[in-house]
């Protein structure tokens, strides 16, 4: 890095602290999965242990907020406290349930939990893991997938696994990510061994989350299509029907947030429709502090590894 970069990345640095010092910041922890898996490419799972000390950790010099407390310092242009945290979790994984709660609990912190609705109650996995479990077993059973390496023109099994990746998470449609992982399912088909800790939320699993005092339900699509790359009547309904699917559970659903949630993921049609629906916040995932004066409807948020708590405040203050 030559001196000229440096003295701009410090200059910048000195103005998000100016910024910070007048209006407060709170930062947005995103986590997907608490869960002790070896197995997690997509780096989604952070162990029950590790997730319970990185709270514990970060309560001891940070503040707390709720997703109510936090949109209500947004919309009135508040000024946040001082080392404010506000926990989401995405997508509506059965551990979420059965591994966080009980966390969040004991230690009395508050949480919002978006929840992707299709596979809730199903044996349904999210795209990505039945992917990544499929690819797995091809390398396991050393399975010939020549066929889809020459239809597809990659170079390799790795390859070919990175073009299902990208084009399962940019599909235009349900129909297109379905017909998609259809050809690697006719490959190497799952057993329940394989998925047994890749469940989705029950239908029970999501009425008692709901009913803790320390959980606030929102909205993340009906199928986690990404909401760019699909028509608009499409657009409407991934978001309007997720929303009234969950308002079965008796409160208001009023939080949304972005499937995979990066700039390229979402754009103005989607938060105009955001809008129209009345909802009260929407979070995206690109990398960032929220501070007084920033867009309710597309916030950042800070993704949380499976990090010792030292490391994960160290990531941290990167981000400031």
């Amino acid at each position: 890095m030559n001196l000229k970069t440096r003295l701009y990345r410090q200059k910048e640095k000195y103005k998000r602290y100016l910024q910070r010092s007048k209006n407060g910041h709170c930062t947005v922890l995103l986590y997907h999965r608490v869960i002790d898996l070896k197995y997690d490419p997509q780096q989604l799972c952070v162990g029950v242990d590790q997730f319970a000390k990185q709270l514990e950790v970060l309560k001891q010099s940070n503040v707390f907020l709720d997703i109510h407390e936090f949109t209500h310092l947004l919309q009135n242009n508040k000024k946040f406290p001082k080392n404010a945290l506000l926990i989401s979790f995405d997508d509506g994984y059965a551990d979420n349930y059965n591994n966080a709660l009980p966390v969040l609990g004991s230690l009395n912190l508050p949480a919002v939990f978006y929840v992707s609705t299709a596979g809730i109650g199903t044996d349904n996995l999210m795209w990505w893991d039945e992917l990544d479990l499929i690819f797995k077993k091809i390398k396991s059973e050393n399975t010939d997938i020549s066929a889809l390496v020459k239809k597809h023109n990659v170079a390799d099994t790795k390859s070919l696994y990175k073009y299902y990746l990208a084009k399962c998470k940019t599909a235009a449609s349900l129909d297109d990510r379905n017909a998609l992982l259809a050809e690697i399912r006719n490959i190497a088909s799952l057993a329940a061994e394989d998925i047994k800790d890749h469940k989705m939320l029950t239908g029970e699993e999501l009425k008692k989350l709901a009913s803790s005092k320390q959980v606030v339900i929102g909205a993340h699509t009906v199928n986690h299509l990404s909401l760019a790359h699909i028509n608009d009547i499409s657009k409407k309904e991934e978001i309007e029907n997720s929303v009234k699917a969950l308002s079965v559970l008796g409160s208001k659903i009023e939080h949304f947030s972005f499937p995979y949630g990066e700039k390229i993921n979402y754009d103005e049609k989607t938060i105009r429709i955001c809008k129209e629906l009345g909802l009260k916040s929407v979070s995206a995932n690109y990398v960032g502090y929220v501070t007084k004066g920033s867009d309710l409807f597309s916030f950042p948020r800070f993704v949380v590894r499976n990090d010792a708590p030292d490391l994960l405040i160290q990531k941290m203050k990167e981000i400031l």
